[in-house]
């Protein structure tokens, strides 16, 4: 399992945000708005 910390574009309505990734033996992705500072987050599976 790993953690990263990055900021991505257009995953919120077009908007930036910083996006709390979460690598599992599937896809976990979390993201905070920073327009809104609310967190967002959608989940993948395989």
């Amino acid at each position: 399992m790993s953690l990263s910390l990055t900021r991505v574009s257009g995953v919120c309505s077009g908007q930036d945000a910083i996006a709390l990734i979460l690598y599992t033996d599937r896809y976990f992705y979390m993201y905070l708005n920073v327009n809104t500072n609310k967190l967002q987050y959608i989940h993948f599976s395989e």
